[in-house]
C-alpha cells in the first residue's frame, strides 16, 4: 500500500471515530427537540402570534379533555384542531 493511500485510510478512520459520537449526540438532541412531534397532544396549547381569530380545539393533558381556544392564525403548534373529532 502506498503512503498516500495509507494516510487517506488513516484519516478516514479518524474521521469516523470522531464523528460517530457526534452523530449519536445529534440524534439524541433531535429526539429531545422533536420527540413531542410524535404525539402533538403532549404539547401545551399555543394560541399563536398573529391577530386573526380562529376557534380551535386542543388536548389538555391536565384535564384529559379537548378544550376550545382562540388561535391567532400563525405559528402555534400541532396541538391545534379545527374539529373536536380530530
Amino acid at each position: 500500500m502506498k503512503p498516500a493511500e495509507l494516510g487517506f485510510l488513516l484519516g478516514l478512520f479518524i474521521f469516523f471515530l470522531m464523528t460517530t459520537p457526534l452523530m449519536g449526540g445529534v440524534a439524541r438532541l433531535a429526539e429531545m427537540i422533536c420527540g413531542d412531534l410524535k404525539d402533538p397532544c403532549k404539547m401545551d396549547m399555543n394560541p399563536g402570534s398573529c391577530f386573526e381569530i380562529h376557534f380551535r380545539f386542543f388536548y389538555n393533558q391536565t384535564s384529559k379533555r379537548c378544550e376550545s381556544f382562540i388561535f391567532t392564525g400563525c405559528n402555534g403548534n400541532l396541538n391545534n384542531y379545527k374539529l373536536k373529532l380530530e
